[in-house]
């Protein structure tokens, strides 16, 4: 690449001696030939962001200029610390400052000696990252789009439907009023180190879900310097941002994109979502193995004596004494009051409250803000650590886990879910928090049949029903109150099990997960996922392992930058050059999200599904060519005809044409639907509720109203046009994209797994009208294994076992992939 830069350079100077044109010649001297000349002239290489010297002993913020001194010979010399910690303290004339040296003498190439911070903060204002934002087209429209939604009562598709954005954002407030979600997380910036590197994300929530967590709208506020993240809170590192949000609140002053070229805009954090020690340093609240560790009420979880674990079990959440913002920020304003370390340590034990820079938000609610992640708290957290428990205890055996690794190896998935690696017999070691939802929501059910069982199972069960819905993208008021009963249940159950010692602060926090959800919509709406992989994408940044904190930065705000200048204008000579440049040496930033625009879509339908209204045509299908012409033949036809005339009762269906077009892949509702074929059949298993068994014929008949899933398999996917007769005599031309589903044979065992996971068998049923079904009507893809399964059964005074192949089927549409 910078042979070809050099190359373009000396083209330019050859064609302007030859030419003689002195245009030329101007801009071969302004041409870039190298790597550094090209970010010059894009103003890429901008530092335009701040760098405070912190302390690395007491992480005190100073800016750049304070923390060194010239003396009288010119030369500069580095100061130091003059914190003083208690400074109210009985004893405080003897008192002494922090005295940690902020600079350290680095020694240059040509061998110079100059001056550089041990601790450097990479701080990126929000103000000016958000007016970048404002001026890209269209920007300001999507994050206006929240307001056209139509969601039923009931119903929790994204945070604008929780409590929380009711309550501070309705739909009058000013167009210009912006909600945030911040996260602060640690990783390791480069390979085979322990060292880490905290950052400070801020995501903007008006934004659509399909657009708030690409990379080009995540605001990176600050980059936290390691090697090791701060002991008990972070609060020097918060102070800048607080210090904007106070003045964003009243509202400032920004250009955008308007005609008129600037608005007044104000901005509210309405979220802290973290994994729970980033939560309690951000928080103000005390690590999760204190004795009032939890965030959300006082419960004390005591300890049996010095050393000894603490007791997390008794889940009796009627029983705890919930926290309460104004008693919170009482306490912590009495902490941070203290005069001595003793008095300090003794309030923040007592109420388990310590004071966060947050608190100066005067709206800032510290408990219900500070919400519970379900990645780490479900996924990461409690499933991981049943099956460290099955391990321990010896509830799967080794040859168990060979047997449940071929099992889930047999299973087909569609091709965007994740496979999990071969890692199961070595006791799913390194599992990411991705590969934890397949496991648990998928696979588990039908891996460990038969080798995990009786209460074990049972305590499973009831984890997993949790999970497949809370993994999902709506819910419901109603399901939300279940998946609280589901996971109170488990958490007895466990802990009758396995032992009080073995429950978690994890478990304790299950129980006050329903209060998140309702506040803020479905984990969908603020879980972690981007986030962890926004710090994967950072810690792959290639760097000379100094100064990591700056050069990642710098990274990140190139590819922010280069996308900001693409939005603005399509003239630019060289962005898509560096575009292509920086994909193919560090990764794009601009990664699949597995979002599309179809989420309203698939919102809509889904809530459709859950209401069980009459059937209406999708809005968004997008069939894949290539597309073939054909002519259905006459009993074809006739079978359609009498499907439509289910979904339109008032015999308004004139003509059914023959001539189709047929698809062998259909995009909809962000699901992939395929034709089964001898090489694919992943994207063709399918679940949906349309048709019943007739009690008379043994054949199956078409009910819209029928609330038992069915399984079945895609053979044909085709556009079926009707001409409708409307209210004044005129014909409509009305089409609908139809699939013809095999449906698969109902089972005896029907339910052997429990929950989604069913049985059914290897043949087909006989072809009727129930065959073809608009797709819309399909609830969700499956996955699916055909292969022998044991079946318990009674004869007599003896229970028997019969082996037989089944399909077993696992419904994906509690899984948001």
């Amino acid at each position: 690449m910078a042979m070809l830069f050099m190359m373009l350079h000396k083209l330019l100077i050859l064609l302007s001696i030859v030419l003689k044109s002195v245009k030329l010649e101007e801009l071969a001297s302004q041409f870039p030939h190298t790597f550094h000349g090209v970010r010059t002239f894009l103003g890429l290489e901008r530092d335009n962001f701040q760098k405070f010297v912190m302390c690395p002993k007491c992480h005190t913020r100073y800016d750049y200029n304070e923390a060194f001194e010239v003396n009288s010979r010119g030369k500069k010399k580095s100061k130091t610390c003059t914190h003083i910690t208690f400074p109210n303290h009985p004893h405080r004339k003897q008192r002494r400052p922090c005295g940690a040296f902020l600079m350290k003498t680095v020694r240059g190439k040509n061998g110079a000696e100059y001056l550089y911070p041990k601790r450097l903060f990479c701080y990126r204002s929000i103000k000016e990252t958000l007016q970048e934002l404002l001026k890209r087209p269209g920007f300001l429209q999507k994050c206006q789009e929240w307001k056209q939604r139509d969601i039923p009562d009931g119903i929790l598709a994204d945070v604008y439907d929780g409590r929380v954005w009711q309550e501070f954002m309705p739909k009058d407030r000013s167009d210009h009023a912006f909600a945030a979600m911040l996260n602060v997380d640690w990783f390791q910036p480069y390979k085979h180190t322990n060292d880490s590197v905290g950052v400070i994300y801020l995501i903007l929530q008006n934004l659509p879900r399909t657009e708030r967590f690409k990379p080009e709208n995540i605001v990176l506020v600050g980059l936290i310097p390691g090697p090791t993240e701060p002991k008990r809170d972070i609060n020097p590192y918060l102070d800048p941002l607080v210090d904007e949000l106070l003045e964003m609140w009243d509202g400032v002053q920004l250009n955008d994109s308007s005609f008129c070229g600037w608005n007044i805009y104000s901005m509210t954090l309405l979220c802290l979502s973290c994994d729970i020690p980033a939560c309690r340093k951000c928080g103000g609240f005390l690590g999760h193995s204190a004795e009032k560790g939890c965030n959300k009420c006082l419960r004390s979880f005591q300890r049996n004596g010095f050393g000894s674990k603490a007791d997390y079990s008794g889940f009796n959440p009627e029983d705890w004494e919930r926290r309460t913002n104004e008693e919170h920020r009482l306490y912590a304003a009495m902490a941070q009051q203290a005069r001595t370390q003793a008095e300090r340590q003794n309030i923040e034990s007592k109420y388990g409250a310590r004071y966060s820079s947050l608190f100066r938000l005067p709206y800032y609610d510290a408990v219900r803000f500070s919400v519970i992640d379900p990645m780490h708290n479900l996924l990461l957290g409690t499933a991981k650590h049943v099956l460290k428990v099955w391990k321990e205890r010896n509830v799967v055996s080794d040859d168990a886990m060979e047997e449940i690794q071929r099992r889930v190896n047999e299973m087909k998935t569609p091709s965007d879910v994740g496979r999990i690696p071969s890692k199961i017999s070595s006791g799913f070691s390194g599992f990411t928090a991705d590969q934890w939802r397949n496991w648990t929501c998928i696979y588990s059910l039908y891996a460990i049949q038969g080798f995990v069982r009786g209460e074990h199972l049972d305590c499973w069960k009831q984890f997993v029903y949790a999970c497949r819905v809370l993994c999902s993208r709506t819910v419901s008021v109603e399901k939300i109150s279940a998946v609280h009963t589901y996971l109170r249940l488990f958490c007895k159950k466990f802990e009758k099990i396995y032992g009080p010692e073995m429950c978690t602060p994890n478990m304790h926090l299950h129980l006050h997960l329903k209060e998140c959800l309702l506040d803020y919509g479905p984990a969908y709406s603020f879980w972690l996922f981007s986030c962890e992989r926004y710090n994967g994408i950072l810690g792959n940044f290639p760097t000379n392992n100094r100064a990591v904190e700056v050069q990642l930065m710098r990274k990140f705000m190139q590819g922010f930058q280069v996308y900001s200048m693409q939005c603005d204008s399509n003239d630019n000579l060289f962005s898509d050059m560096w575009l292509t440049f920086e994909r193919n040496c560090t990764g794009s930033l601009a990664m699949n999200e597995n979002e599309n625009n179809c989420y309203e879509s698939y919102v809509k339908k889904t809530c459709d599904n859950l209401k069980n209204v009459s059937f209406s045509e999708a809005d968004s299908q997008v069939p894949i060519p290539p597309t073939v012409q054909s002519a259905l033949d006459f009993e074809d036809l006739e079978m359609l005809e009498d499907m439509y005339s289910y979904l339109y009762p008032s015999n308004s269906v004139k003509v059914v044409i023959a001539l189709t077009e047929r698809f062998s892949r259909i995009f909809q509702d962000g699901q992939l639907y395929s034709l089964a074929t001898p090489k694919s059949r992943e994207n063709a298993h399918v679940v949906a509720c349309w048709c019943d068994m007739d009690q008379h014929s043994g054949l199956l008949v078409i009910n819209p109203k029928c609330q038992r899933e069915r399984a079945g398999i895609i053979t044909e996917l085709f556009r079926s046009e009707i001409m409708l007769q409307v209210t004044n005599g005129k014909l409509k031309k009305v089409s609908h994209l139809i699939a013809r589903v095999e449906w698969l044979t109902s089972h005896p065992f029907h339910n052997h797994f429990g929950g989604d996971v069913t049985v059914w068998g290897t043949t087909t049923e006989c072809t009727t009208s129930a065959q073809f079904i608009p797709l819309e009507r399909i609830r969700s893809r499956c996955a699916v294994s055909v292969g022998k399964v044991k079946f318990p059964y009674e004869s007599g005074n003896r229970t028997r076992i019969l082996e037989e192949t089944v399909t077993v089927t696992v419904p994906l549409r509690g899984v948001s992939i």
